[in-house]
C-alpha cells in the first residue's frame, strides 16, 4: 500500500510539473505580445532598403569581373516570361559554350565593345580577357531574353542584373528583409532556412525589366510564436533606364514592393489597423502597407492558410551612382514626379 501511494504521488508530481511547464511556455509565448507586421515598417527606410539591395564588402571587389556571379548562376532558380525554371544543366552548358568561343561571336563582341567604351579600354582582347565572365553571363542572358521575350534589354540593365547574381544578391533579398523585420520587433531567429527561391524576369520594353523574387523560408526561434513557421516573401521591382541628362543615363530601381505570406498560426501578430492609401507618386519614407488580403489562401501541398500583406518600399538607390549623381537624381525626381510612370 505504501509503495502504491508513492507511485501515485510520483505520477501527480510529474503531471503537475508538466502542467506548470505548459502554462509557463504559453505565458512566454503570449505575454508582452506585440504586433510584428504593422501598417508601417519604420525600420525599412530608403537607407535600409538601399543597404539590403547593395553589394556587400566581401563581394564588392568581385562585382566588376562577375566571378562570383559566374560560379553562382547555375545554382539559381531562374524563370523568364512565358517559360519555366531554366535547368542548371542548360545554364552550365551555355556558359561552357560561350567560354569556348572568342570575339568572332557577335554577342561576345557586342558586350566587349560596350565595356571597352564604358571603361575606356582600348584593346578589345585585353578587355575581354579581364571581363570575360561578365561578358559571357551578359551574352547568355541576352540569348534567354530574346528567346522568351523576343526582346533584349539595354546592356546597362543587363549589367545591373549581373551585379546581383552572386550568392548574396537578389536570391537573398527575401531573407534579408524578413530577418530585418523580425529583429526590429525583438525576435532573433536561430536560423532562417530558405526552402524555395525563384527569380522571375519579364521585359516590359528595352528600357525596363520587371523582376519578381519568390522566397519561402522556415523560421527556427524556440520559445517564440514564430518558431517553426513558414513565411513567404515576394519582392518585385523594375529596373528602368532613365535619361538623367542629355549625356547621362542610369539604371534606377522603381516600383519596389514587398509581399509577405503570413501563416495562420501567427495571424494574430498582423496589425488590425486600416491600411494606408498611397498615391502612385507618393514619396514614402518607409515600408508602407498598401494591401491586406484577409482571405485565406491555402497551400496545395501543406494545406496551410496564409494571409498576404503587400508593402510599398522606398526605392533603393542604385549602388553604381556616385554621391554627385545621387544629388542630381534627387533634384530631378523633385522636379519631375511623373518620370517613372509606365
Amino acid at each position: 500500500m505504501f509503495h502504491l501511494i508513492n507511485y501515485v504521488m510520483i505520477i501527480l508530481v510529474v503531471l503537475f510539473t508538466a502542467i506548470i511547464h505548459c502554462i509557463r511556455k504559453r505565458y512566454i509565448l503570449t505575454s508582452n505580445k506585440k504586433t510584428i507586421f504593422n501598417t508601417h515598417l519604420t525600420a525599412l527606410s530608403q537607407k535600409t532598403t538601399t543597404k539590403i539591395f547593395s553589394i556587400s564588402d566581401d563581394i564588392d571587389q568581385d562585382t566588376l569581373t562577375a566571378t562570383n556571379a559566374f560560379d553562382n548562376i547555375p545554382n539559381l532558380q531562374i524563370m523568364f516570361h512565358n517559360g519555366g525554371v531554366i535547368a542548371d544543366a542548360f545554364i552550365r552548358a551555355k556558359l561552357r559554350d560561350y567560354t569556348l568561343q572568342d570575339l568572332s561571336n557577335t554577342e561576345l563582341m557586342k558586350h566587349t565593345q560596350y565595356i571597352s567604351d564604358l571603361l575606356n579600354i582600348r584593346c578589345l582582347n585585353r578587355c575581354y580577357k579581364t571581363h570575360s565572365k561578365r561578358i559571357i553571363i551578359s551574352a547568355m542572358l541576352d540569348e534567354l531574353f530574346k528567346y522568351y521575350n523576343n526582346m533584349i534589354p539595354d546592356p546597362s540593365i543587363t549589367y545591373e542584373i549581373v551585379n546581383h547574381l552572386h550568392n548574396q544578391g537578389y536570391e537573398k533579398l527575401g531573407h534579408k528583409f524578413l530577418e530585418k523585420i523580425l529583429r526590429e520587433q525583438g525576435y532573433h531567429p536561430k536560423n532562417i532556412k530558405i526552402t524555395s527561391n525563384i527569380i522571375h524576369f519579364t521585359i516590359i520594353n528595352t528600357n525596363k525589366v520587371q523582376i519578381s523574387i519568390n522566397t519561402d523560408m522556415l523560421i527556427s526561434a524556440e520559445n517564440t510564436p514564430i518558431h517553426n513557421t513558414k513565411i513567404k516573401t515576394n519582392i518585385t521591382f523594375n529596373l528602368s533606364l532613365v535619361n538623367l541628362t542629355p549625356n547621362f543615363t542610369s539604371v534606377l530601381y522603381t516600383d519596389t514592393n514587398l509581399t509577405l505570406g503570413i501563416p495562420n498560426q501567427i495571424k494574430n501578430y498582423i496589425t488590425q489597423k486600416s491600411i494606408h492609401k498611397t498615391k502612385v507618386d507618393e514619396d514614402i519614407k518607409c515600408a508602407t502597407m498598401v494591401l491586406k488580403n484577409n482571405r485565406k489562401s491555402k497551400s496545395i501541398k501543406k494545406n496551410c492558410e496564409y494571409y498576404y500583406l503587400k508593402y510599398k518600399l522606398p526605392n533603393p538607390v542604385s549602388t553604381s551612382l556616385s554621391d554627385q549623381e545621387i544629388q542630381g537624381l534627387n533634384m530631378l525626381l523633385h522636379n519631375n514626379t511623373n518620370l517613372f510612370k509606365s
